[in-house]
């Protein structure tokens, strides 16, 4: 083989016998603690934290050293899709607050309450859950999941609770007045309630 290739069999030989250099022993004894501490950390930490992790350790390493052996080992920092604030309406002076912060009722059905709560799941990501509160009984009269936070998440709500409730009258229906309630597809529903399902 070293004939066909034009290979010196000294130089095959001293290949075979030559002992790994330093700074790859080196860079095997960083891939292990590298690993290691992205295994701590449930592989969320990048390069810039395991690097400030080693420091703790007394290894100092520069960023890019981490960042290219992370790459050799095929190991990256499970990022998060961070959670942006949907817009919302912001002229609501058409729409009084009757409430006027006093959140007391003295009978089931008089005042009911309504929040979105955002909720992050792993395989989903945000997804959002619509309540309506009675605030009389602080019961959970009626609710509605969903992956997309739209003008139907709160009318589900708003339709079970009428539906769990028997359809009440004359009752004040509070929220944040945010984007998904002030849309004009629910403020029919929110402002006349029908003894019958529409």
């Amino acid at each position: 083989m070293c004939r066909i290739f034009g290979v010196p069999r000294s130089t095959y030989y001293a290949v075979l016998k030559r002992k790994p250099s330093k700074r790859s022993v080196e860079n095997d004894r960083l891939k292990k603690k590298i690993l290691e501490i992205y295994d701590q950390s449930k592989q969320r930490y990048g390069c810039i934290k395991i690097k400030y992790a080693l420091k703790s350790y007394g290894i100092f390493v520069s960023q890019n050293r981490v960042l290219r052996l992370m790459r050799q080992i095929g190991i990256r920092s499970i990022v998060y899709k961070k959670y942006r604030k949907h817009s919302r309406e912001t002229d609501n002076s058409d729409r009084p607050n009757l409430l006027k912060r006093q959140f007391y009722a003295d009978k089931p059905n008089q005042v009911w309450l309504s929040d979105i709560t955002y909720i992050k799941t792993q395989h989903s990501g945000w997804t959002y859950l619509a309540a309506v509160l009675d605030m009389c009984t602080r019961k959970v009269v009626g609710y509605s999941y969903s992956k997309y936070m739209t003008a139907n998440l709160t009318i589900d709500a708003l339709k079970k609770a009428c539906r769990n409730q028997g359809f009440p009258k004359n009752l004040i229906f509070h929220s944040d007045q945010g984007a998904s309630v002030t849309r004009n597809a629910c403020i029919p529903l929110m402002t006349s309630f029908v003894p019958h399902e529409p």
